[in-house]
């Protein structure tokens, strides 16, 4: 398993912001969404090829108490070092997020 980082929030905002502002905020983090279930409440996207790593792939799960809980994982699973990637699409996704 590659390596990874997750970190959790909630948010008091209504359920239908909440989802707005998380559109905006993997916009604005540069990620593409791949896929949304909606039954586990779950959007998956990725980050972009750059410098640093190969593409990391990036859940956001939203739960019923409005708590998101976001983990960056490396694409590749057998790569052992992220020189912090990880962490930095996490915060910098829960910064756009406010």
């Amino acid at each position: 398993m590659g390596v990874k980082f997750e970190a959790s929030k909630k948010y008091d905002s209504s359920k239908i912001e909440l989802i707005h502002n998380i559109k905006t905020a993997i916009d604005k983090s540069k990620f593409e969404i791949e896929n949304i279930d909606k039954e586990n409440r779950t959007i998956y996207a990725k980050s972009s090829l750059n410098i640093w790593s190969w593409f990391e792939k990036i859940s956001i799960r939203i739960e019923e108490n409005r708590n998101v809980t976001m983990t960056s994982e490396c694409y590749l699973s057998t790569q052992i070092v992220d020189w912090g990637k990880n962490k930095r699409n996490v915060k910098t996704f829960f910064r756009h997020l406010g």
